[in-house]
């Protein structure tokens, strides 16, 4: 019927975030100050975030594969003989 959507993109996000915010808080008590941690892990919380926010789970990716040249002349010699 309905193909069961995956979340396990966004409960990954979801769990980073939290781990990311409760270190935050973390480093509030424990060092009292703005630090460079603390700015190193509110950087990673809004990156966790923004994924946790976007729908890149629901893209599907593609790939596609150029032949090489040699792979070309390979194909039109076969083609003469």
């Amino acid at each position: 019927m309905f193909e069961e959507t995956d979340t396990s993109w966004e409960m990954k996000w979801k769990r980073s975030l939290r781990k990311r915010l409760i270190n935050c808080l973390a480093r509030i008590e424990n060092d009292g100050k703005p630090t460079q941690e603390l700015g190193y892990e509110l950087a990673k919380a809004k990156e966790c975030f923004t994924y946790w926010n976007s729908d890149t789970a629901d893209w599907v990716k593609h790939t596609h594969t150029f032949p090489t040249k040699d792979e070309v002349n390979e194909s039109l010699v076969k083609e003469n003989n």
